[in-house]
């Protein structure tokens, strides 16, 4: 499945207006916390996910992206699949990049 990952990549990487590097950066976070291999993250995972990337002000933080979540989740499963996943936090880091 190497190449359909990559396929995949590179489709996310042109969704969420990312290179690929980080795509492949944002997917290692995404199966460490995968940790049934379901290929989704619960939204109430999130938390553990910010830890471990070292995100500033993560109160805020963690209430912003769990609205972003509950946005992406368009079938109300409570995760997020890594496309949802990597526009979730593109779309937070653009916004807190706007904020400085």
């Amino acid at each position: 499945a190497p190449f359909q990952i990559a396929m995949e990549n590179r489709w996310i990487s042109t969704r969420a207006g990312i290179s690929a590097f980080e795509v492949e950066v944002l997917r290692d976070y995404f199966e460490l916390h995968d940790e049934d291999g379901s290929g989704e993250v619960e939204n109430h995972e999130l938390q553990a996910v910010m830890e471990d990337m070292s995100f500033h002000n993560q109160k805020a933080a963690l209430a912003r992206i769990k609205v972003l979540a509950e946005e992406l989740d368009v079938d109300s499963s409570g995760s997020l699949d890594f496309e949802e996943f990597t526009i979730c936090l593109t779309t937070y880091y653009r916004e807190a990049m706007n904020q400085e």
